[in-house]
């Protein structure tokens, strides 16, 4: 295991003005036993250019065009990648996002002290400029002698995101059997991947003890549209599907998670379509009685109505009484 081949995969999308630096981070690895595989998903700048001249310098870069037979988005072009790849172990990287210099080679130092696992969870820190003066950490840690897969498969099942794409080393054959990427998905994709390794007992060790080794660029976010939180008909529905998707039967995080969306989504912009919808996911799971439809009904009213602005009507009673199961 100490020198086998890391596939690192990266999907991007008119990714010309930032993905030279994550290409060079790449680049100055200590650890050289790597291949990186990215993926265009039909960029219209100059991002292929650039991706040419890495490919032309180094052997170790290689590039391909997203077919046209794949759905467009980040699951397809990881996906395809994936089927690319020929490394024993694959970390996924974002077009605008970086690596320490040291990250892959701690990262097999430490799968080697702790071989028994389906994968291995670093920290990552959040900046916007400059790497060197970060924002702080992005991971959400479980508390020493906690159950970490219990832990983090609650966390997903909340709606939160304890580690984010680029925090796992996985074993190749590990997303083998978890099929990838769901390619229906343009966000929250990540989530549903490390949810469904937990749903079904795999295994991670997470390296509390070394330092973060991998960087998420905030600023950025806004320009993503896989990540963007500016569409919120698009976030709501990937949420309910995600939440359809990963629902567990008598599970408390998927309760809070299943009000979360409500609360967010439902009853800020009430979509009857997406009312619906959940209103039939949490009666077909006995989580809600009619009374609990009545109220949601109710709520949505006052917000189409605009009532919940006016102080001394019921709206927050409403609410609260709404959020008591």
């Amino acid at each position: 295991m100490e020198n086998n081949l890391v596939s690192i995969i990266i999907p991007s999308f008119n990714s010309e003005n930032l993905i030279k630096e994550t290409l060079n981070s790449v680049l100055h690895q200590t650890y050289s036993n790597w291949e990186c595989i990215v993926v265009d998903d039909g960029s219209t700048d100059n991002t292929i250019a650039i991706l040419k001249d890495y490919a032309n310098t180094d052997f170790r870069f290689k590039w391909y065009i997203r077919p046209s037979s794949k759905t467009k988005g980040p699951s397809s072009a990881r996906n395809y990648g994936l089927e690319n790849a020929k490394g024993d172990f694959v970390v996924f990287l974002d077009s605008d996002d970086l690596l320490l210099e040291t990250c892959l080679e701690n990262r097999i130092a430490f799968a080697n002290e702790n071989p028994n696992f389906d994968f291995w969870v670093f920290k990552m820190v959040i900046f916007e400029q400059n790497r060197d003066k970060n924002k702080g950490m992005f991971n959400i840690l479980p508390l020493p002698n906690e159950n970490e897969n219990n832990f983090y498969l609650n966390q997903f099942l909340e709606g939160k995101f304890p580690f984010q794409t680029s925090c796992p080393l996985w074993k190749k054959t590990t997303l083998s059997l978890l099929d990838g990427f769901d390619e229906q998905m343009r966000i929250l994709e990540d989530p549903d991947l490390h949810t469904r390794a937990y749903k079904i007992g795999m295994q991670s060790k997470t390296a509390v003890a070394i330092e973060a080794d991998c960087f998420y660029r905030h600023c950025n976010d806004v320009h993503r549209e896989q990540k963007s939180k500016n569409n919120s008909s698009i976030v709501a529905k990937i949420s309910f599907y995600f939440l359809n998707k990963n629902w567990v039967i008598d599970n408390e995080s998927v309760k809070y998670n299943y009000k979360r969306i409500f609360n967010l989504y439902v009853f800020t912009k009430p979509s009857w379509f997406l009312l619906s919808k959940m209103i039939v996911l949490g009666w077909k799971n006995n989580l809600i009685k009619i009374k609990h439809v009545f109220l949601a009904l109710l709520i949505c009213l006052y917000v189409i109505l605009k009532l919940d602005k006016i102080k001394g009507i019921g709206y927050s009673k409403l609410r609260n009484q709404f959020n008591s199961f």
